[in-house]
């Protein structure tokens, strides 16, 4: 038996590698470059972020997990290396990753994007998985 692989669904991807994408949509895929909008306050990064713990605004947060699974030792050590860029001048930390090892950060990012943006609908699990 052959598995199915869903082609109907968006995978996004970041769109800084438009041959990339081309080559997923050319195999069927419905591949979407991201759209990395920038604020007066932040990159995009640093929204994406926030939307991942939960920060809506400065005023209104939600209660959001991300669980890793035990097996998952790459993305467990590119978690624990994580790092905010730091101003030289002021020494104050920027709202912006060190980008570094941070391939499994950028598409935990990318891979929630369409709930991010509201076009796919956030299923919820009470009491865990």
């Amino acid at each position: 038996m052959v598995e199915r692989i869903p082609t109907k669904r968006i995978m996004w991807c970041d769109s800084a590698e438009p041959d990339r994408i081309k080559t997923w949509r050319t195999a069927g895929f419905m591949a979407m470059p991201v759209v990395k909008e920038k604020t007066d306050e932040k990159k995009y990064q640093a929204a994406q972020i926030d939307w991942l713990k939960g920060i809506v605004s400065k005023d209104k947060a939600i209660k959001r997990m991300i669980y890793v699974h035990p097996s998952c030792t790459n993305t467990i050590k590119e978690l624990q290396q994580w790092k905010w860029k730091r101003d030289e001048q002021t020494g104050e930390y920027l709202d912006e990753p060190v980008p570094f090892q941070d391939d499994a950060m950028a598409a935990l990012r990318y891979g929630v994007e369409g709930w991010r943006k509201g076009k796919v609908k956030l299923k919820t699990f009470e009491g865990g998985i």
